[in-house]
């Protein structure tokens, strides 16, 4: 446990959840965490104290604690900058859709002019305040001439102001704008090698940088237009590999003493609600705070090594090691298994202040091999007793693995799995994380709805196995959005359902046609490439979505359980009780492996129109 911490103490930490409806949420810290055993509490009144009515998940956070019956709550929040700018831009963007509506009623009324004032005074920093009054529409000074002018109906300026609105609140013309390279900064703090989606998907950086430089790949190509921000005095790329290619190109260029060409974009308002045109269809403010990390404000960028194709998986095979004494310390586990004759690469003890172990005598630990033929070698040597105690010795479940390591053109493998059964249910390499939004059901009015933007894990309804499929779906005439209903023909658990494509966003219909597999968070597990012997289970795709990154269309058969687990914060060895429903995710061993045959294919359908799913 670690030492308790005065009530003044500042705490940091990331918004794990917050619901303005209901208005409360928690924030992750790993210290709280660990000293409180949950999250931290967060109340909507903390927030109204700041002057905001609601906050985005993974936005960090300052506080301090008020601890009530052994809950931590948050209390005195510090937001730092520039995450209190973006959740004042949710709210800001708000106010000026409510005014612009209100105007082109030619409403003059005191509604109007309360909603412009408030727009008005709204933003507090003197760096947004500059953006909305020097750039786009300009629209602070706009508000400012208007509510002066406001008496006299008839001045221009007031039609200014409409026209200024539905120039803010509106996405950028189609054609793009010429720009200098050095004036578009980077959002993203690194990125990976590859294209992962779009035209140039699994090709280099470095490979389109050599297409711009021989100008097979023009700058006015569709593919190379960057949709950009502006935000905080600089124009913001969300498109950061293209716009690596594109400096790399210049730095070419200018070592020849030569010009570089200008850069073609499309610069896109912060608004809540505004789409982009991509084909992703995704929210262009959510976007962009997921991928506005960039820790040297967008002049630079780190390459980061990704794992999957192009990189080796680490071979490295764990020994459990049990019975040792708690006075044993790593030099002298070390120091006694080298004698014994075997090459341990390295040795970890875990002990538990706590006490939780079976004893106080006890602890535990892993001696970890190169690869597993060493392990199996260790596994038969006679280890002499330790410190009067004989070592228990098996292989850790989380190293009994199949590793993976392929080549390039290699495809990726894995499965999602039945959450009740184990049973595999459909092949990760068709299984796609989308973002969208909540659908409406049909006896919800539209202006009652609110499209809350969230993730969804889809698929090829032919790929699915060990499933029956029941058509039409028993909710159907509630949720017409649903055409059919996914069970798991071995234990009966509701896998999902297939949807209307026509109806979801991200492109999903164009990828996967009208009848697309919706996955069921709370029913399947994930089996990734590298750990066959080990089950990802999340209880949100928005978590997993946070470790794929910001890609809105994600084969998450890219995704490796060492990169799940490092983003996540997850312990492979850590086992967590099906009853913490504190943990946004956690790994479990795969106990149907050996009892898996990736060759059966067998799904049922209750025909009411529709063929067989597997036809």
């Amino acid at each position: 446990m670690s030492q308790k911490k005065s009530s003044n103490t500042r705490w940091f930490g990331r918004v794990k959840s917050y619901e303005p409806g209901n208005g409360y949420g928690f924030i992750e810290c790993a210290e709280a965490y660990e000293e409180f055993g949950r999250d931290v509490y967060l109340n909507g009144h903390e927030l109204r104290k700041l002057d905001i009515k609601t906050i985005p998940v993974g936005a960090e956070i300052v506080f301090q604690l008020d601890v009530r019956e052994g809950q931590p709550r948050a209390t005195n929040l510090v937001l730092p900058s520039p995450k209190q700018c973006e959740c004042m831009l949710f709210e800001y963007t708000e106010v000026l859709c409510k005014l612009s509506e209100l105007l082109r009623l030619h409403d003059s009324t005191q509604v109007s002019y309360n909603a412009l004032r408030e727009a008005e005074d709204m933003l507090q920093c003197k760096e947004c305040r500059r953006d909305e009054s020097t750039e786009g529409a300009k629209v602070l000074l706009l508000l400012s001439e208007a509510r002066q002018r406001w008496a006299d109906e008839n001045h221009p300026c007031h039609e200014a102001l409409r026209e200024g609105l539905l120039k803010r609140l509106s996405k950028p013309p189609a054609q793009a704008v010429e720009m200098s390279i050095d004036r578009v900064r980077f959002t993203q703090q690194n990125h990976s090698k590859r294209f992962l989606h779009g035209p140039h998907e699994g090709q280099r950086i470095e490979w389109l940088t050599g297409q711009l430089l021989s100008g097979k790949i023009p700058f006015s190509d569709p593919s190379m237009v960057l949709n950009v921000v502006y935000y905080h005095g600089a124009y913001r790329s969300l498109n950061n590999r293209h716009l690596t290619a594109i400096v790399q190109y210049a730095h070419a260029v200018e070592t020849q003493n030569r010009v570089p060409k200008k850069c073609y974009v499309r610069v896109w308002p912060l608004l809540r609600g505004l789409l982009m045109d991509d084909g992703s269809n995704q929210e262009i403010i959510r976007k962009f705070l997921r991928a506005n990390d960039s820790a040297s404000d967008g002049t630079s960028i780190d390459c980061k090594r990704r794992i999957g194709r192009s990189t080796q998986v680490s071979q490295d095979v764990q020994i459990h090691v049990s019975n040792l004494d708690r006075t044993v310390q790593e030099p002298q586990l070390m120091e006694h298994l080298l004698k014994a004759g075997a090459e341990p690469l390295r040795v970890s003890i875990a002990r538990r202040s706590s006490g939780r172990s079976k004893g106080e005598s006890n602890c535990y630990g892993w001696v970890t091999f190169k690869d597993a033929e060493c392990a199996e070698e260790f596994l038969q040597m006679p280890i002499p007793p330790l410190e009067g105690r004989e070592l228990k010795l098996r292989l850790d479940n989380v190293s009994a693995i199949k590793q993976l390591n392929p080549g390039p053109g290699v495809p990726e493998s894995g499965w999602v799995r039945c959450r009740g059964c184990y049973q595999a249910c459909e092949p990760l390499l068709d299984v796609l994380l989308v973002e969208g939004v909540r659908l409406r059901r049909d006896n919800v009015p539209p202006e009652m709805f609110d499209p809350l933007p969230t993730f969804f894990c889809v698929g090829p309804e032919k790929s699915l196995r060990n499933a029956r499929v029941i058509s039409p779906h028993p909710d159907a005439h509630g949720t017409s959005f649903k055409l059919a209903q996914v069970l798991c023909k071995t234990c009966g658990a509701d896998l999902g359902n297939v949807q209307k494509g026509s109806e979801m966003q991200g492109g999903v219909v164009d990828l996967l046609g009208e009848r697309v597999l919706h996955l069921k968070c709370a029913s399947v597990l994930l089996e990734l490439s590298d750990r066959q012997d080990l089950l990802l289970e999340v209880r949100k795709w928005q978590y997993l979505a946070q470790v794929t990154g910001r890609e809105s269309i994600y084969k998450l058969s890219h995704l490796t359980m060492q990169e799940a687990t490092e983003k996540l914060g997850l312990n492979l060895n850590s086992k967590v009780s099906d009853r913490n429903t504190n943990r946004h995710a956690r790994v479990i061993p795969n106990q149907r492996l050996e009892a898996e045959s990736l060759e059966v294919k067998d799904t049922d359908v209750t025909l009411a129109g529709y063929p067989p799913a597997n036809e």
